[in-house]
């Protein structure tokens, strides 16, 4: 059964775009304050790409884990499973790396 409430979108404070990413990341964790960022991403991109490295070069220690496997249309299964691995790593920012179900997991996570 699901819970009726509200959801708000929250404000898009900026853009950041014609940069690579992981630096533009790395500004914004510190700008935000950020001390455990925990990403976000398919199976499929995080197997063609090296992100896990990425993310531990650009952000060092901050970089608290990456959660992989958020398949097409955001199951409710992998929102759950990647909150409770976002959760027991102590993040204080998620960060989606990829398309659209990836970014709604990333929002949905958050609540």
């Amino acid at each position: 059964m699901i819970e009726p409430g509200t959801y708000r979108y929250p404000r898009m404070d900026r853009v950041v775009f014609g940069r690579p990413w992981e630096e533009a990341l790395a500004e914004e964790a510190e700008r935000l304050g950020a001390k455990h960022i925990f990403a976000l991403a398919s199976s499929t991109l995080a197997a063609t790409l090296p992100i896990a490295d990425t993310l531990r070069a650009a952000l060092g220690e901050r970089f608290a884990g990456l959660f992989t496997g958020i398949r097409a249309h955001t199951p409710r299964d992998d929102v759950i499973a990647a909150a409770a691995k976002a959760r027991e790593a102590g993040a204080d920012l998620i960060v989606p790396i990829g398309g659209g179900s990836v970014t709604d997991a990333g929002k949905m996570v958050l609540l």
